[in-house]
């Protein structure tokens, strides 16, 4: 039997339920996640309680929060994406401002290692890190005080403000689980059996994926975990129109053994 998931009716934002977009769930204490390739903030795509899978007891309060990166440095698309694990006394999380800067050290600047000194007594106002000869600090500018502006520009920064990529989804839907059976003839397109034979009135385009391991005309994507032990699939999501974004096909899977979740955009380096 496998389990088909669909956008279903509204939800609230604080309800540990199944569904795409909205804010996540995180302790008070976790910052919005980052990108691991590029430092970038993830794009929140989905919210699974595992509890809702066969992968563990009904009982475990855990929650999946899928994040993936939307943004392009140096004009290539970013691979990036984390799966989290909250759990606990967790409440929605705002995103990051929609505007950061960077500040710029030119190689023939000042020495690189004094900007960067000067960065880290900001402390949180404005980490930095050194790249590729450039000390680059970003920050929330509403945070950045005048003073801390002044300091920069006089030790040889540039300031540039930038975007930073989408880090929510336009809209928000809570999961509906439709069982179905996998052995019933399916659609390559969907991987689905015909709706018609699901017995309810669903449309195709308000599908986000399933819930478990491979099903009908797909590919199972486990793989060896670093403990040694073998993942198990806990969803597959189909790539879906949100809006300007392009969702592609991505693996949510989990660890057994040790519990390290994972999760990957299918198709993208």
């Amino acid at each position: 039997m496998g389990i088909a998931w669909f956008d279903g009716s509204a939800v609230e934002m604080e309800a540990l339920e199944l569904r795409s977009g909205g804010l996540p769930l995180l302790p008070d204490d976790a910052p919005w996640p980052t990108c691991p390739c590029c430092e970038a903030p993830l794009l929140f795509r989905a919210q699974i309680p595992l509890a809702l899978t066969s992968l563990v007891g009904p009982l475990d309060e855990r929650t999946l929060l899928l994040f993936e990166c939307h943004a392009a440095p140096e004009g290539e698309p970013c691979a990036g994406a984390l799966a989290v694990l909250a759990s606990g006394h967790c409440t929605p999380r705002q995103p990051p401002a929609a505007l950061a800067f960077d500040v710029l050290l030119e190689d023939a600047g000042p020495d690189p290692a004094h900007l960067a000194e000067l960065l880290g007594r900001l402390g949180s106002e404005a980490p930095a890190r050194l790249i590729l000869g450039q000390a680059v600090a970003r920050a929330i500018p509403a945070t950045i005080a005048e003073q801390t502006l002044r300091v920069l520009e006089d030790a040889g920064a540039q300031i540039v403000l930038r975007e930073t990529p989408p880090t929510t989804l336009p809209s928000m839907f809570g999961g509906l689980l439709v069982p179905f059976d996998d052995g019933a003839p399916g659609s390559a397109r969907t991987t689905l059996p015909p709706l018609a034979g699901l017995g309810v009135g669903l449309q195709a385009g308000r599908m986000r994926g399933f819930l478990g391991g491979a099903t009908l005309g797909s590919r199972d994507h486990s793989f060896a975990c670093p403990c040694g032990k073998p993942t198990r699939t806990v969803a597959r999501l189909l790539g879906v129109p949100e809006g300007d974004l392009s969702l592609l096909p991505a693996v949510a899977q989990l660890c057994l053994g040790c519990g390290r979740a994972y999760y990957h955009r299918v198709g993208v380096r």
